[in-house]
């Protein structure tokens, strides 16, 4: 049962980062963590001039949403 884990408060990926005391119930929380020490950010911005990188798409998803907003609000003052 894959969601047992996260029930139960099992952490068994712990984090290998010299000081770093995380640990996560799934494996691909721990990965995602990693880039905070690596400081990896593949997800990249699309939009033509925009230099923004983050490290978890949700991160992109959410620039690009108030991006999108202040576009629109900017094209209403224009």
């Amino acid at each position: 049962m894959r969601s047992a884990k996260t029930h139960t408060g099992e952490k068994p990926f712990p984090c290998s980062h010299e000081d770093c005391d995380k640990a996560f119930a799934k494996k691909e929380h721990l990965i995602k963590h990693f880039c905070t020490h690596t400081g990896d950010k593949p997800y990249k911005c699309d939009v033509d001039g925009c230099d923004y990188a983050a490290a978890q798409s949700d991160s992109l998803h959410e620039h690009a949403t108030l991006a999108a907003i202040k576009a629109a609000k900017n094209a209403k003052v224009a």
